[in-house]
């Protein structure tokens, strides 16, 4: 359901019924003919997409009661309003053209049919088939109003729209009519059969109220179909879009007045996200109250003290917006929402429901005061606990409390959020990509330690490998009588040890293959499972069901094809013959071997010593060939680690990127009273806090760690200088003692020119890895710098700028960009009482990209900002005003909310009154 404000509806305001004389198509003219006709027109009306159609027969008023009928039939069976606006058409002499009046959709029939023989015409008969041959009347728009306005029931429940078409039929444009069009007293035209688009530029200026000799005041100018045709083929091909909240001439009237924000010739644009609405169970203060809102510009209006602000501190805490870590910390405003929530909703057990839609999809969270729960469901899904942060990922307001929009100048945060909420989604993706190359660098940080291990390991082994080699080689030098057979065992024993350890091996290595085997042939039992993963009823379902059979066949094929590698596992399968053999060979060398040690017994320390010695070389290789293998899987991580770092250089470049633009962006969209620009460097206060922390233990003074920090100050990279200067950190986090003492400290540019060699030593003993990876993925934090333009001066630092200054450039820019839902708790007592009417013009752009939701006293931003909703609060007990209710809702042209605009409101009468003056009617 939705809200009471003002919506736009699809019309046409000429159509004409089949009693027209130039009707094409079969007429309807018994009862049930014209009820079937009817019914059938409301039908179409439903199926095109139009909401609201005129019935302006020429000179003829007879098929509106028909119409009618058959809508409000159809709203009672299908729940379908087509609204019907009874109308005319006219001719008249004076000048020579034609007009459409349209009355109120509730009209008294009587009174409605009593216009045709006010203004002179005498119609056809009701049952007859057409209308009366159209005769032009004698009369002029002047004296057609005056006749109108004699009868007490038509007074303010009509109005008059021109032909306006440029060089049409019967126009009030048309070349030296300048005279009588100025003076024409109608706020909105009509043009047929085209749109407004399609006029010429120059006509278009006319109308628009930029050619004085024809017009000070813009038209609104409604595209219509003039459609006459039994198969409705014509019916709402040229229809525009109006704006009201209920359908009334008076609405059409506030439409003309406000034809930029009300009348649309196209689709309208309207905001993609929006709340839409709250609901409150319980309030010491406010509540139960439910009041839903508009997608566009919302005012809550009302005494002071009356619930407005209530309202919309319960929205953002509903929507958990900006959280606070420490209660001392809170700011004042913030204190009161903390105040607010537990002094009106937590000891009356009260929960809030906040309801929202982004393009299309509603969201609705729930949060209780009760168990402090908070509950969010996605379109018709379950209600599921959520976090805060899910909540304010999905609908990041901006919401400011009363006077805090002025106070925004001397947050720095606060500013930040003008260029950050725009480029949030990027800005999350680009974290979401430096998080996930920072993982990478981790991981290669530590493959890259790793690797140098082994790779000292695999030099050590080699060399090992080589003197434990020279040994054996020498010891059987020494061995000079043994007989050539025994000499030969024992020089292929070496050989012999080496065959063993390779049975080993080709074992080792079948037992993986069994256990891969065994994995794939679970992975090919899952294919079955494609089937219930079928989504049901799609329209590719017969393509669907092909797909799950081919793939099927293709894995039972591999399975089958896998299966045979089971001769791996069968009983006495070749290789198992040709290793036993192998190891037959080996252990019948062993027995030889024994034989010889034990035939040799004077060289028996010897052969002692050589056998272990050829022991070990067996280990030794095995080793070599391990870490060598080790080495091989960890590829080349010092490359890896590099792409990885070149990544995160260009994130980095990319977030810079992105800040930049949004900082011209920002200056643009501020008029220029708002300077952005993004530092050379990153935030260096943040960073050199961070390498102090980091540094803590190796005694580094602030002065060199701010020194340090200054060489990225002084670098066109400074990203490019940040990594150099990482690198080098890096090799002092390598450094032993050991290296040191042997052989002094490396090369190092950048930290030499800052540290001695003392504290390059302490820093060594002190950085581990982990240390040295948080530097290496300390995030560097943009800063941007803002600056206030005085209107004819210089460019001082925003914060150095008055309240009313930073509010005004600051809201200017609010409602200037595309975003989600902004809230204002009286954005009247930040701004400059000069600035408030601009303020209120801008409103009629901005709420087409984001809906706005004010609580305000100052009437000109409620009237002439046009409100498409308007919530008047007041007391439910106006003796002791203890607590507040919503007493009416609609838009501006509903009388009781404009009674209670002029009523309660600073200034109200004087906003209709200037709405009035500026629009010259």
């Amino acid at each position: 359901m939705r809200d009471n404000g003002a919506h736009f509806h699809r019309c046409d305001f000429q159509v004409h019924s089949p009693r027209d004389i130039n009707w094409n198509g079969t007429r309807a003219v018994t009862e049930s003919e014209r009820k079937s006709y009817a019914e059938d027109f409301i039908r179409h009306c439903i199926d095109t997409g139009l909401h609201a159609v005129a019935i302006t027969d020429h000179h003829d008023v007879v098929f509106f009661q028909y119409i009618k009928e058959a809508a409000l039939e159809a709203e009672q069976t299908d729940g379908v309003l087509v609204t019907v606006f009874p109308g005319v058409e006219v001719s008249i002499a004076r000048p020579s053209a034609q007009l459409l009046l349209l009355f109120d959709p509730d009209i008294d029939i009587t009174a409605y049919r009593s216009v045709l023989p006010k203004l002179g015409i005498t119609p056809s008969l009701d049952s007859e088939a057409q209308t009366c041959a159209i005769t032009q009347l004698d009369l002029s728009v002047q004296d057609i109003v005056s006749r109108l306005n004699e009868t007490p029931e038509l007074v303010e429940r009509y109005i008059v729209l021109p032909n306006v078409k440029p060089d049409g039929h019967k126009t009030f444009m048309r070349r030296g009519n300048h005279t009588i069009f100025s003076k024409l007293p109608c706020v909105g035209g009509y043009v047929e059969g085209v749109t407004y688009e399609s006029i010429r530029a120059s006509d278009r200026r006319i109308l628009e109220g930029k050619i004085p000799e024809w017009s000070s005041r813009a038209y609104g100018v409604f595209q219509t179909s003039d459609a006459r045709d039994a198969d409705f083929s014509e019916l709402g091909r040229f229809s525009t879009w109006v704006k009201w909240t209920r359908p009334s001439t008076e609405a059409i009237r506030q439409a003309c007045l406000s034809q930029d924000c009300r009348i649309s010739h196209d689709t309208p644009s309207l905001p993609k996200v929006h709340i839409d609405g709250i609901e409150v169970s319980a309030s010491r203060f406010l509540g139960p109250v439910d009041v839903k809102m508009n997608p566009q510009f919302n005012a809550l209006i009302g005494g002071r003290g009356t619930g407005k602000s209530s309202l919309l501190e319960y929205i953002r805490w509903g929507l958990c917006d900006q959280p606070v870590e420490f209660e001392t910390d809170l700011p004042t405003f913030e204190k009161k929402r903390t105040d607010l929530v537990k002094n009106t909703l937590e000891n009356v057990r009260g929960v809030v429901t906040v309801r929202w839609s982004i393009n299309g999809v509603p969201h609705a969270v729930v949060r209780s005061t009760v168990d402090h729960s908070i509950q969010l469901s996605i379109a018709d899904s379950t209600p599921r606990l959520a976090t805060a942060d899910e909540v304010r990922s999905l609908l990041p307001i901006q919401a400011y409390s009363q006077k805090q929009l002025s106070t925004v100048g001397v947050n720095v945060q606060e500013l930040r959020r003008f260029i950050e909420l725009p480029i949030q989604e990027k800005l999350r993706s680009l974290k979401d990509k430096f998080e996930g190359t920072s993982t990478g660098v981790r991981q290669d940080l530590v493959a890259d330690r790793e690797y140098k291990r082994y790779l000292r390991s695999l030099s050590e082994h080699r060399s090992s490998l080589a003197s434990l080699r020279e040994q054996s080689k020498a010891l059987r030098e020494q061995m000079v009588d043994l007989s050539p057979e025994d000499q030969q065992t024992l020089k292929l024993h070496q050989q012999f040890m080496q065959d063993r350890t390779f049975v080993e091996k080709v074992y080792a290595y079948v037992n993986r293959v069994r256990e891969q085997q065994r994995l794939l042939l679970e992975v090919c039992e899952e294919v079955d499972g494609l089937e219930p993963m079928a989504p049901s009823g799609s329209s590719n379902e017969v393509l669907i069901r092909l797909v799950i059979q081919q793939v099927g066949k293709k894995v039972l094929d591999f399975k089958e094809k896998l299966s045979t590698i089971n001769s791996l596992s069968m009983p006495d399968p070749d290789w198992q013959e040709t290793l036993a053999t192998i190891k037959d060979s080996c252990d019948e060398h062993d027995v030889k071997y024994q034989s010889a040690l034990a035939r040799n017994k004077a060289y028996h320390e010897t052969l002692k010593q050589l056998s272990d010695i050829e022991d070990r070389i067996v280990q030794t290789e095995s080793l070599i060939e391990t870490t060598e293998d080790k080495l091989k899987a960890l590829g080349n991580p010092s490359e890896d680690l590099k792409r990885k770092l070149y990544d995160l250089k260009q994130i980095y470049a990319e977030e810079r990127e992105l800040y930049q633009h949004q900082c011209a962006s920002l200056t643009a969209l501020s008029g220029g009273q708002i300077e952005a620009a993004l530092a050379p460097v990153a935030d260096m206060s943040d960073l050199s806090t961070f390498i102090r922390e980091t540094f803590q233990g190796a005694n580094i003074t602030s002065e060199k760690i701010n020194s340090l920090c200054n060489i990225l100050l002084e670098s066109e990279d400074p990203f490019a200088k940040w990594l150099s200067v990482l690198a080098e950190l890096r090799t002092v986090c390598e450094l032993t003692s050991e290296n040191i003492e042997s052989h002094g400290l490396p090369d190092l540019e950048h930290l030499r020119g800052v540290f001695i060699e003392t504290e390059i030593r302490r820093l060594a003993l002190r950085l581990d890895l982990d240390k040295y990876s948080s530097l290496l993925l300390y995030r560097l934090k943009q800063k941007p710098i803002f600056k206030y333009r005085v209107p004819g001066g210089e460019a001082i630092d925003f914060t150095d700028a008055s309240a009313g200054q930073q509010a005004s450039a600051l809201l200017g820019v609010l409602l200037s960009i595309e975003g989600p839902p902004l809230i204002i708790d009286q954005p009247e007592d930040d701004l400059d009482n000069a600035v408030i009417s601009q303020i209120a013009n801008k409103i009629w752009d901005a709420k087409r990209k984001r809906q706005l939701i004010f609580s305000s006293h100052n009437a000109n931003l409620v009237v002439n900002g046009d409100a498409e909703l308007v919530v008047q609060f007041g007391y439910s007990n106006s003796a002791d005003h203890s607590k507040g209710t919503v007493l009416s809702e609609g838009s501006i042209d509903v009388p009781v909310v404009k009674d209670a605009i002029t009523t309660v409101m600073e200034g109200g009468d004087s906003a209709f009154k200037l709405r009035q003056e500026k629009y010259g009617f």
